[in-house]
């Protein structure tokens, strides 16, 4: 495909400001996400020759702050066995793989050879294959590839963990229709079937990893759709504690991944902000910020909370002044934190750049753009933070107890916050304007 040239490279009137894009083509799942000596790497589901998906190739990205990306070479390209799906990468600090040493340990990817999907894979099943690089940057497909040959229908996207308590590797992975599979193994490449686990409604790009809540050990589990069970693991078998619960509530939103091996136990995760298209683009598609989680205690068990990784604060430009109840911010980029007291009745609304952002103090309820979150307002605050992107905002609330991202391509409107209410509300709100992720020279076109 031949691209058409844009204007000013990265900074055409679409391309999200706050976001991750890819300079040009296709995008969706993120992939691969792992931390290796001060960088974040994002590997992410790319098609280099066209707008559209197809030829699935894990395109790559480091930063250092999960905000300023710089883009490297494709990191997993097709071959025999089938285009390159989703999966996930670990650093094999312990050389339990023996594909590099302890000082100098290996980041070791795990990825979806995706047969059938190509002229050169036709006849070969989906399977779970391995590539390792040295360096972060070149990566060596494993000769013994697939490390696990073909269980169920097009069983994909393997997520690897380290149980540090049974002391093994455990790889989740999507069987078909809502069934997964957990696998265990204590060298990265030969892999045990363990248990299988279904999640009503819940399926593709699974996640499993740990949090803390009162000083103690849980396992997360989590399904594309933002589904997630919050347990215990045996070595085995997950447990779960909670019933199947819901994290998202917008209009985009999907296969979101956690990184692996941060350091101090911090849990970071990006999802693909699909149902979004560019139309007229060198790109198409966005990731979402990137959000930390976090256990709390609640009055219905423990749940996630996902809010924004604090490195946002650090593109703060300066807090907006108020104009009556008005907000300008030339740009459109912004970041509002409010807190309030609710009254019994009444409604709050924060309108952004046109788009109405709703609370309503007696149903309980938070909306935006035809969706809606149940709120829990039995404390009697309210505190919300809203980042705004170009084509998109994501809304937390309650400390993150509820998240909705929403995608949104501009509106002939002035850029800015307004708000207003019904009913007696007592409190505060900030709006800061964003700058851009984008420096001039910060990324090539390729």
């Amino acid at each position: 495909m031949i691209f058409p040239t844009p204007i000013i490279f990265m900074q055409e009137p679409l391309r999200p400001q706050l976001h991750f894009t890819a300079p040009k083509g296709w995008l969706n799942d993120p992939n691969g996400l792992v931390y290796r000596n001060g960088e974040y790497h994002l590997f992410y589901q790319h098609n280099p020759f066209g707008t559209q998906w197809g030829n699935m190739t894990w395109g790559h990205a480091v930063s250092k702050d999960l905000l300023h990306w710089r883009d490297l070479p494709n990191a997993i390209e097709p071959d025999a066995l089938g285009t390159i799906f989703s999966g996930s990468a670990v650093i094999d600090r312990e050389n339990t793989s023996g594909l590099g040493s302890k000082s100098t340990p290996a980041m070791v990817c795990f990825y979806t050879a995706a047969g059938g999907t190509s002229e050169a894979s036709k006849g070969q099943p989906f399977t779970q294959c391995l590539a390792w690089s040295q360096d972060g940057t070149k990566f060596t497909k494993l000769p013994a590839n697939p490390i696990v040959g073909h269980i169920a229908d097009q069983n994909r996207d393997p997520k690897v963990a380290w149980d540090d308590e049974h002391k093994k590797w455990v790889m989740v992975l999507y069987l078909t229709a809502d069934k997964f599979a957990f696998l265990g193994s204590k060298n990265l490449r030969k892999w045990e079937r363990l248990s299988e686990l279904q999640i009503p409604n819940g399926n593709e790009c699974p996640d499993f990893f740990q949090l803390t809540l009162g000083g103690k050990k849980k396992w997360v589990f989590w399904t594309a759709q933002g589904k997630y069970m919050i347990g215990t693991f045996d070595g085995d078998k997950f447990h779960p504690e909670t019933p199947v619960i819901d994290s998202h509530f917008g209009n985009t939103g999907y296969a979101a991944q956690t990184y692996s091996n941060i350091p101090r136990g911090r849990v970071v995760q990006i999802a693909w902000m699909n149902n979004a298209e560019f139309p007229g683009c060198v790109w198409n598609q966005q990731m979402a910020l990137p959000n930390e989680l976090k256990l709390k205690a609640t009055a219905a068990g423990p749940r996630l909370a996902i809010m924004p990784v604090g490195e946002v604060r650090s593109l703060r430009k300066g807090q907006v002044g108020r104009h009556g109840t008005n907000y300008e911010v030339p740009s459109g980029l912004m970041d509002i934190e409010g807190s309030w007291r609710v009254p019994k009745s009444g409604s709050l609304i924060c309108n952004v750049n046109g788009t109405d952002i709703k609370l309503d103090a007696a149903k309980g309820t938070l909306s935006a753009l035809d969706k809606s979150a149940s709120v829990d307002l039995s404390g009697g605050k309210f505190n919300l933070r809203i980042i705004v992107d170009r084509t998109s905002m994501e809304i937390y609330a309650q400390d993150g107890l509820v998240s909705m991202s929403l995608f949104a391509l501009p509106r002939p409107v002035a850029k800015g916050a307004e708000l207003s209410s019904e009913g007696q509300w007592d409190g505060q709100v900030k709006v800061y304007e964003l700058g851009s992720v984008w420096g001039p020279n910060q990324r090539t076109e390729r």
